[in-house]
């Protein structure tokens, strides 16, 4: 009975690190940060070690139900996809046990020496295959987690059948151990299957990028639109400053000729009219010519708006570690939203934005009226953040090494980004 608990143990623990691996290391997923995720431990620990004790058949079948709750309960994303790529993982943590075990035909070992000698190996491979997908980590990542209807089925499909492989594998193998014939075959097919996988990863990681490489086009395309709109209107602004100079000479000689006269009334009406004939846009400067396009667009739009007021403290430095493109998708973004939200605000309209920095990091805070929480950044159902584009603005933030949160306080939407700086 002790030895059967500690065999459950040693399968719980190596079983356990394996699945972290593949999902954490090779499909990039993050571990949970609730609670809850941590309950699947108690499967290993205490649910399989009573079934065991009570005798209860269908091992293997209780074993299975460990990789997929272990996988969907401990890391973050979609449930769907995790289940899919359950059937995945068990299916490459089986492939790396199966070569394992046809290693272990020839060599001289038994029991307990042989399960654990088999295990450190099984993982030992999986580690590698780790580290051959470090790199490409964050890109496999994106590329299993796409949201399209068919990716996913296409991910659906491939790992069902892969999962199916290898339980027929293991069947035959463990039905004829010492039948050479089957041995060789079932190393090709193992290559051929690893070599499919691979082919449809590729596929995947190409049409994504190529939607990277699209979207980021349309991203730069805007970009040039709205730059020429920013240059025109400033050189309006420019051609309007030098028309006031000119007409400023007049006016203080006016204004001159009526203090030799003693005229002070006349010179406070003048002045009064002064204020209500010239009229310049003011334009704000955060320090990144890019997301000074953006945020001179939303003051644009609200300039003629009298409900409608706004602050900007501070500037970005050159050192902030984001590119023109990423800035344009994430500031199109935050100032769409925003703009959105200020449109159906009726009465006093807020807009303010502060960048400020310390140490190695730059944080950028943007606070709008909004009439209501907007249903698609703020859910009970879903975290905050997710919808009208938000899903991009984080994923760049992260993706730069910093990250992006929304709260919605007294009828103010609020985002604080962090973004890093500096050479390291």
């Amino acid at each position: 009975m002790l030895n059967n608990l500690c065999l459950i143990y040693l399968w719980g623990f190596f079983e356990t690190v394996k699945s972290y691996v593949v999902f954490h290391y090779i499909f990039g997923f993050e571990p949970s940060r609730k609670l809850s995720g941590y309950v699947a431990f108690i499967y290993p620990i205490l649910v399989l070690p009573l079934l065991s004790l009570a005798g209860i058949g269908g091992e293997s079948v209780y074993k299975f139900i460990w990789f997929f709750a272990f996988s969907i309960l401990f890391f973050e994303g979609d449930a769907g996809i995790k289940f899919s790529l359950s059937m995945l993982s068990v299916s490459m943590i089986s492939v790396s046990a199966l070569v394992v075990s046809n290693v272990f035909l020839f060599v001289p070992a038994e029991g307990g020496t042989k399960l654990l000698i088999e295990n450190i190996l099984s993982l030992v491979v999986l580690v590698v295959g780790a580290l051959i997908a470090a790199k490409h980590r964050k890109y496999i990542h994106n590329a299993l987690c796409q949201k399209e209807p068919m990716v996913k089925i296409g991910i659906f499909v491939i790992s069902l059948i892969a999962f199916f492989w290898v339980g027929i594998m293991w069947v035959l193998i463990l039905d004829n151990p010492n039948n050479r014939l089957l041995l060789y075959a079932e190393f090709f097919s193992i290559v051929l299957a690893a070599l499919f996988i691979f082919i449809v990863v590729i596929s995947l990681y190409q049409r994504l990028r190529i939607s990277q490489m699209q979207e980021r086009s349309e991203y730069t395309r805007r970009i040039l639109e709205l730059g020429q709109e920013y240059l025109d209107s400033v050189t309006e602004n420019e051609s309007e400053l030098r028309s006031f100079r000119h007409d400023f000479n007049n006016h203080l000689i006016m204004i001159g000729s009526l203090a030799d006269e003693g005229q002070d009334k006349r010179i406070v009406e003048y002045i009064a009219r002064l204020k209500g004939k010239y009229e310049f846009t003011h334009y704000l400067k955060t320090g990144n010519r890019i997301a000074d396009i953006f945020v001179n667009k939303l003051m644009q739009e609200f300039k003629d708006d009298p409900d409608f007021s706004y602050s900007s403290v501070g500037v970005f430095d050159r050192s902030v570690r984001i590119d023109d493109v990423d800035m344009a998708i994430m500031a199109s973004n935050l100032f769409d939203n925003a703009s959105e939200a200020l449109k159906k605000v009726k009465g006093k309209k807020v807009f303010e934005m502060e960048i400020s920095h310390y140490n190695d990091l730059v944080f950028w805070d943007i606070t709008n009226s909004a009439s209501e929480p907007d249903k698609d950044l703020i859910s009970r159902k879903k975290s905050p953040g997710h919808g009208l584009g938000v899903g991009k603005i984080r994923s760049i933030a992260e993706g730069c090494g910093g990250s992006a949160d929304w709260k919605y306080e007294d009828g103010l939407m609020k985002v604080h980004i962090e973004l890093p700086s500096g050479d390291h």
